[in-house]
C-alpha cells in the first residue's frame, strides 16, 4: 500500500499541476483577448507606418551591463525585454557601420533594420507591452532603427574606457580571427583618421579606437534626440544600487516599477562576467594608458571619465 505522504504529495502535485494548466490557459485568453482589443497585425502595423508602437534600444560598445539592464526590465510583466536575439546582426551590423558615407544609407538600412525587429516590436505591442533591446549590435544601426520605429527611445549606456579596453584585450579584441567577434570589429572607414596607419597600430591601440569611435557616434546621435526619447546610463550608476536610478529607468521605459528586493535578486548577479577569456590576461601599466590616452581623452572627458 502506498504510503500516506506519498499519497499527499501525489495529490498535491496532481492539484498543482491543475492550477498551473487553468493559470496558463488564462493567461493565453488574456492575451488574446488584449490582442483584439489592440486590433494589431503586422499588416496594420505597416498600414501605419508603425506609429505609436513602443520600442526601447540600448547604445553601447558593449560590456556595460546591457544583459543585466535586459534581465532587470524582465522583470516587469509590461516589459519584452531581450538581450542579443536572433538575428544577432553581428556581420550585418558592421557592414552598416562600414557603410555610413555613402548615399542613400537610410534608404537601405531603414527597411533592413524594420525587417529584422519588426516581429518582435510587434510581438509585445499587440500584448500591450514595450519592446526593449539591449544588443550593441544595434548602436551601429541607430539611425535607421530611429526611422524604422517612429516611437523608439534608446538608453545610452557607457562605461569606464579602461575597463572597457580591458575586457576586450582579454577577449582578443584585434588580435586574430576567431576571438572576440574579430571579423565584425570595426575599424576606420575610408579616408577617416587612422585609415591609412591602421594596419600598424596595435590591438590596444585599436581597442582605444574602437571605445572613442562607438562612444563618440553614439553620443552625437543620443544628443539629436528630444529629452524625451533619451536616457543616459552610465554603468557607474547603474550598478550604483541607487532606487532612483532604477525609478528612472522603468519610467523612461514607460511600466512600474518592481520592488526593491526584486531588483537587488537580479543586479546582485554577475552577468556575462569574465576574468580571463580565451585564456588571455591584461593588466594596466603606466606605459599602456599613456598609450590608449591620446585615443580616447576628448571622448572619455566628455563623458565624464578621468582618463
Amino acid at each position: 500500500m502506498e504510503p500516506l505522504t506519498r499519497q499527499i504529495a501525489r495529490k498535491a502535485n496532481k492539484t498543482l499541476d491543475q492550477v498551473q494548466g487553468r493559470l496558463k490557459r488564462f493567461i493565453e485568453q488574456e492575451n488574446r483577448s488584449k490582442k483584439r482589443e489592440l486590433n494589431l497585425t503586422l499588416g496594420r502595423a505597416y498600414e501605419r507606418e508603425w506609429e505609436g508602437m513602443k520600442c526601447v534600444f540600448a547604445l553601447s560598445t558593449g560590456r556595460t551591463g546591457t544583459q543585466t539592464l535586459a534581465a532587470l526590465l524582465r522583470l516587469s510583466p509590461h516589459i519584452v525585454a531581450q538581450h542579443e536575439p536572433a538575428p544577432r546582426l553581428v556581420q550585418a551590423s558592421y557592414d552598416a557601420y562600414m557603410d555610413k558615407n555613402s548615399q542613400g544609407w537610410i534608404e537601405k538600412w531603414g527597411p533592413f533594420a524594420l525587417a529584422t525587429r519588426d516581429d518582435f516590436v510587434l510581438g509585445a505591442n499587440a500584448e500591450g507591452k514595450v519592446y526593449v533591446e539591449s544588443n550593441n549590435r544595434l548602436t551601429y544601426l541607430a539611425d535607421a532603427v530611429k526611422v524604422a520605429f517612429p516611437a523608439s527611445k534608446f538608453i545610452f549606456s557607457h562605461r569606464d574606457p579602461y575597463k572597457v579596453i580591458r575586457s576586450g584585450m582579454q577577449r582578443g579584441a584585434y588580435q586574430g580571427p576567431g576571438k572576440a567577434w574579430n571579423f565584425a570589429r570595426i575599424r576606420p572607414r575610408p579616408e577617416e583618421p587612422f585609415f591609412d596607419t591602421w594596419e600598424s597600430m596595435e590591438p590596444l591601440e585599436k581597442e582605444a579606437w574602437r571605445w572613442a569611435r562607438i562612444n563618440k557616434e553614439a553620443k552625437d546621435f543620443f544628443d539629436s534626440l528630444p529629452a524625451e526619447r533619451k536616457l543616459e546610463l552610465p554603468a557607474k550608476a547603474f550598478f550604483g544600487a541607487n532606487e532612483k536610478t532604477y525609478k528612472e529607468i522603468f519610467e523612461f521605459v514607460g511600466a512600474p516599477c518592481p520592488t526593491l528586493e526584486e531588483i537587488r535578486q537580479v543586479m546582485g548577479r554577475k552577468m556575462n562576467a569574465q576574468a580571463h577569456f580565451n585564456g588571455l590576461s591584461f593588466e594596466w601599466t603606466e606605459a599602456s594608458k599613456d598609450k590608449v590616452r591620446p585615443y580616447i581623452k576628448d571622448v572619455a572627458e566628455g563623458l565624464g571619465y578621468d582618463v
